[in-house]
């Protein structure tokens, strides 16, 4: 069975776009669409119908390119296929990191003051002076064994040279998200 991450590795094709599509449901033109994209060198991943109405049915195509004027020559082409408009392109990479790639988020529900006192303050107090009293404490009191740091100063990401720490976050996020998909850390 082929993988989108087959036909990404396969044809060199690593930039992920979505492409969404209005199309003329009389005309046939989705076969129109994937007959675009592929010969303007694209590949086509997964394909969700996003909307239909009597004049037209909408589709949000994932495509597989090799960088972004390929892109825009892939676009260029579904463009020119009759009965076909082009809503939007989107980079899958700037939407998968709106708000981040990665977050801290709570083990035990915070629904209540009583919660609330358990896991923060007052007993939290408990839990600090029982780690200062024996600190080996620490890695039953905290998650500090599954924790890994990631830091930059922003002058080599990732091919990109000195794009400074700000800019490079994004990238440090996305090393985090790895680390917890793969690693549980």
């Amino acid at each position: 069975m082929a993988t989108s991450e087959g036909l990404q590795d396969k044809f060199g094709l690593n930039l992920v776009y979505g492409l969404q599509v209005k199309l003329d449901p009389l005309a046939g033109t989705l076969a129109g669409v994937m007959a675009a994209i592929s010969s303007a060198g694209g590949r086509v991943g997964e394909v969700n119908m996003d909307d239909e109405e009597d004049t037209s049915i909408e589709y949000d195509l994932q495509v597989f390119v090799a960088n972004d004027d390929h892109m825009d020559k892939v676009s260029a082409a579904v463009a020119a296929v009759d009965g076909v408009t082009v809503e939007e392109v989107f980079d899958l990479a700037l939407e998968s990191h709106i708000g981040g790639a990665c977050e801290m988020r709570s083990r035990s529900p915070i629904e209540s003051n009583t919660d609330l006192r358990i896991v923060y303050t007052p007993g939290v107090a408990r839990v600090c002076k029982a780690i200062e009293a024996d600190p080996a404490l620490a890695r039953i009191y905290t998650n500090i064994a599954n924790k890994v740091g990631i830091a930059t100063n922003g002058t080599a990401i990732l091919g990109l040279g000195d794009i400074g720490p700000l800019a490079g976050l994004p990238v440090m996020e996305g090393k985090a998200a790895i680390f917890w998909e793969f690693a549980g850390v």
